[in-house]
């Protein structure tokens, strides 16, 4: 399934340019995140700091769990770069394609981990994007909406590939 056969220079070209934007929002969404994580951290230990001034109890953070977002930013640009260099280094889209689905794939899970998480705390009540995706920024849903763009154009491309070799093949009599 070579696409140089089947795929314009032109729609090539574009792919490679969604692929670049998909890694550069996934580097730009965990420096966002980095960002508002340690202005959050600094005002809590502002706010300790000033509670133990006043003689009151100080605790030692607000986190109740790990934190597994930065985990999940870092592995997610990752796997953006292996995206954009096995379409830019491979005439074939397969393995692009597979990269494309894990990381969707990892999309699909913290969904599903924000709503268990939101279901176990009664406490908590969530707005903006925290109802859907913990702790996201709007670089994670750009992050997101370019990634589903290109994971179903390059299923598209396979797809169309696939059909073209097999009209090309001699049937059977």
């Amino acid at each position: 399934m070579i696409s140089s056969n089947y795929v314009s220079k032109k729609t090539r070209k574009l792919l490679l340019i969604v692929g670049f934007a998909l890694f550069t929002f996934s580097f730009i969404s965990l420096c966002a995140y980095t960002i508002k994580d340690q202005v959050e951290r600094d005002s809590d230990e502002q706010k300790q700091a000033e509670n133990a001034a006043k003689g009151l109890p100080a605790f030692s953070g607000p986190y109740c769990f790990p934190d597994k977002h930065s985990q999940f930013l870092s592995l997610n640009i990752l796997l953006a770069g292996l995206i954009f260099g096995t379409a830019f280094f491979s005439k074939t889209f397969l393995f692009s394609a597979f990269f494309s689905g894990m990381l969707f794939s990892r999309y699909v899970y913290w969904y599903y981990d924000t709503q268990k998480a939101l279901s176990l705390n009664e406490l908590y009540f969530p707005q903006g994007l925290n109802h859907f995706f913990y702790k996201a920024t709007i670089f994670d849903l750009l992050t997101l909406s370019i990634l589903s763009i290109l994971f179903f154009w390059q299923i598209s491309v396979l797809l169309r590939i696939l059909i073209k070799t097999i009209q090309k093949e001699e049937s059977l009599p």
